[in-house]
């Protein structure tokens, strides 16, 4: 699970239906590609928590690693 908000400025926080908060499950894990090379990869499905944030959406990330 992660959880990802936003609540505005910091010296003024924005009232709560405009501020993102979502939460959701996350998978994440690597693919040996080679000796010293993977793949990392994170994906998620993240529920709005608030009005301010979109009702659905997905999280993504990839990223090709080198081991020195």
């Amino acid at each position: 699970m992660e959880a990802y908000g936003d609540v505005g400025p910091l010296r003024r926080a924005d009232p709560i239906d405009q501020q993102t908060h979502r939460i959701g499950p996350m998978i994440m894990g690597a693919i040996p590609l080679a000796s010293r090379v993977a793949f990392n990869y994170e994906l998620g499905w993240l529920f709005g928590l608030t009005k301010g944030a979109p009702d659905h959406s997905i999280r993504w990330l990839g990223e090709l690693e080198f081991q020195i």
